[in-house]
């Protein structure tokens, strides 16, 4: 197996066995591991709100998928019924993590830009060490590609 699928999955079921309520459901993922920080950080101060909610209601939101787009993190949860205040104080917490990962390295976790890498239209967020690494890549595989060696 993939190193970055086991680590991700490790990932994953630590995440499940620390906030049981929110990783209820199999979540499709699609991240670096810049972000894990993060997204433990996210799911600890939903699980307080969870916790603050207390036994109001008889199920919670629980996340439904994580992953990258436009070099940000999406975080969908499926909600159960909950009162608009409660799901406003939740939206609060995701959108602040939301916000926060276009400043954060996806792939290393260092203070990040979110940009386009050379020549390119996907945007990604990545420190100048990873983004130069990228672009690096990026210029090898076109060389290669250009020079009919791939």
């Amino acid at each position: 197996m993939n190193d970055i699928f086991e680590k991700q999955e490790k990932f994953l079921n630590n995440l499940k066995e620390k906030y049981p309520l929110l990783y209820t459901q199999r979540i499709w993922v699609e991240y670096s591991s810049g972000w894990y920080k993060l997204i433990e950080d996210l799911s600890s101060e939903i699980y307080e709100l969870y916790n603050k909610w207390g036994s109001k209601y008889t199920e919670f939101p629980y996340v439904a998928q994580m992953k990258e787009k436009f070099g940000g993190l999406r975080y969908y949860m499926s909600f159960a019924e909950i009162s608009e205040e409660d799901y406003n104080d939740l939206r609060k917490i995701i959108d602040k993590y939301e916000a926060l990962s276009y400043k954060v390295c996806e792939v290393c976790s260092a203070p990040g830009k979110n940009d386009t890498l050379e020549d390119d239209y996907w945007y990604t967020t990545l420190c100048e060490s990873c983004r130069e690494k990228e672009n690096i890549s990026r210029r090898e595989k076109d060389a290669a590609y250009a020079s009919n060696k791939i």
